[in-house]
């Protein structure tokens, strides 16, 4: 998808949408990991020369970031999407956070590195990478039920050898991309709406 964009000749010239995206992108830092992209207006955008507006929506369902202009509210970034082929990790934000923890946890545990085995720098390490994730779900950038543990396939042979292999499990929130609501009508409401009327005739404001 391509937009026209004011050069600096005043004049406008065709440019692909990647260039919007990546400057957002290099600016995640101005929000957190775990949020996707805001929908954040693209000024000195006129037209599209590819592709009409309507087809964003499915662009959009076939996991295509693209742009959008809802109610000529102006042109904004629209998808959450990565290229990754696996589902569990097609989500921007849901990528982005798992890579910001798992280098949290690195930084963590930098700190460990060479000491010796003993109880207590077991015990250390283990409290100090559930902290880190209890931290980061009360910051709501992961959900309930995240870990850090010792693995059951450590052996006496690794260990003599230095090597302690932790478990952790932790999980992103995705985004709530596809919204589907259900309405009803509610014919109840008529009886509701007699037992009112009976109510106020019968002791209210216009009772005889």
């Amino acid at each position: 998808m391509w937009w026209r964009h004011r050069s600096i000749h005043a004049t406008w010239a065709a440019r692909p949408t990647s260039t919007p995206r990546s400057f957002f992108s290099a600016c995640r830092s101005s929000w957190a990991a775990w949020r996707t992209f805001p929908a954040s207006t693209i000024s000195g955008r006129r037209g599209s020369t590819t592709f009409a507006d309507i087809f964003s929506v499915n662009l959009n369902e076939n996991r295509v970031n693209t742009i959008v202009n809802i109610d000529n509210t102006g042109y904004r970034l629209w998808g959450v999407w990565t290229c990754d082929s696996d589902l569990l990790w097609q989500f921007v934000s849901v990528r982005r956070t798992a890579d910001a923890i798992n280098e949290a946890l690195e930084a963590a545990y930098l700190e460990f590195v060479d000491r010796p085995f003993t109880k207590a720098n077991l015990k250390f390490m283990i409290e100090a990478g559930r902290a880190l994730l209890r931290t980061m779900e009360l910051e709501g950038a992961i959900l309930p039920g995240s870990d850090v543990w010792l693995l059951d396939s450590n052996t006496d042979t690794e260990l003599a050898q230095g090597i302690v292999k932790l478990g952790v499990k932790f999980e992103p929130p995705a985004p709530m991309v596809d919204i589907r609501i259900t309405s009803y009508r509610n014919i109840a409401s008529y009886t509701l709406l007699l037992n009112q009327v009976a109510q106020e005739i019968s002791g209210g404001t216009l009772a005889a």
